[in-house]
């Protein structure tokens, strides 16, 4: 593969693109771990992993009024409240998940995910106090399973973005990724590619994923990388050209069609085309998935607005904050365009 030529991204436009890179990886980071359990249990994971919330949340719940300290049952209402942006509701599960069983690694895992989101939207000593709690706790997720290998690929994200009194820092992301190469090459790739685009070293991070992809060229995981970092480096084409490819192999997958809206929408091309795949996405996922949809309403609203229908695009910023009342961008655009 060609290398690209990158453009130089804003900060704006980098933390875009770190969020998209973030709904990714949550995306594709849901899994089962447990071991063999009722049939009643089992229709609700079916239901979950088949991105059925509201089905999955409703057997939870009649489960968890049957059971309140069930470890999976509150695991599984916490996974599907980070899912539905309910952050401190999943927090109050997870917490219970691990008070009735300490010793289950991705318990950890998706509390730390839990308390990261309550972090990024506070602020003060609420925020230092969240964010410290987090790195913690991913360390607890790796000392009771070092193979957990999405754990190592959330930690990597938190070092980068993280300073280092609050635990962060590039040496703690470059150790993370040196570890996660050694233990599963495929998380190697993902690791160090996103080492490498934290610091703008897009070519580097490209050879990363390329080398990647032709590899294991059956895992989207490192398409839709290859894909969020095209888009960091304004290197749009080549980002379509990327997730038209996931459409092409994988023509279940629901999430590409946001990310093709998001890189018509940075780009400020092929407006139309994003717009209908922004719908096609908004109609396929499902209601409970809130932030990711409220996000989706609010590129949708972005594309309205670069086509001068500012009355689309204040519907798209009030659907939006219906979904999400704290999106803080939402109520900004609202603001500016009425």
């Amino acid at each position: 593969m060609k290398l690209l030529r990158m453009g130089h991204p804003t900060n704006k436009h980098i933390i875009t693109v770190m969020r998209l890179l973030l709904l990714c990886v949550l995306v594709l980071g849901i899994q089962d771990t447990a071991c063999a359990r009722d049939p009643l249990f089992e229709t609700g994971i079916s239901l979950f992993e088949g991105r059925n919330y509201s089905g999955a949340k409703s057997l939870f719940n009649s489960l968890y009024r049957k059971d309140k300290k069930n470890p999976e049952v509150n695991f599984y209402l916490g996974k599907i409240a980070v899912v539905e942006g309910e952050y401190d509701v999943a927090v109050d599960h997870l917490k219970k998940a691990i008070k009735y069983n300490q010793n289950v690694s991705d318990y950890h895992l998706w509390y730390a995910r839990a308390i990261g989101r309550l972090s990024q939207r506070s602020s003060g000593i609420k925020q230092v106090r969240l964010a410290k709690q987090t790195r913690g706790v991913f360390d607890i997720a790796l000392e009771l399973d070092p193979e957990n290998h999405e754990a190592r690929y959330d930690l990597i994200q938190y070092c980068v973005a993280a300073p280092g009194f609050l635990g962060g820092g590039m040496p703690k992301a470059y150790e993370q990724a040196r570890i996660l190469r050694q233990k599963d090459p495929m998380w190697g790739y993902l690791g160090w590619a996103l080492v490498y685009q934290s610091e703008e070293k897009y070519l580097t991070a490209e050879k990363e994923l390329t080398a990647g992809i032709e590899r294991f060229p059956d895992e989207v995981r490192l398409q839709y990388a290859l894909g969020c970092l095209y888009l960091a480096a304004k290197a749009y084409q080549k980002a379509f050209d990327v997730f038209n490819g996931i459409i092409k192999k994988y023509p279940e997958e629901i999430d590409v069609y946001y990310h093709i809206g998001t890189t018509c929408m940075l780009s400020e091309s092929r407006l139309d085309k994003g717009i209908e795949c922004l719908d096609n996405y908004i109609c396929k996922e499902t209601p409970e998935s809130r932030i990711a949809l409220a996000r989706a309403h609010f590129i949708l609203g972005q594309l309205h607005e670069r086509k001068e229908d500012n009355k689309k695009a204040q519907e798209e910023y009030k659907k939006a904050m219906d979904l999400d009342p704290k999106f803080k961008e939402a109520k900004k655009a609202l603001k500016r365009i009425d």
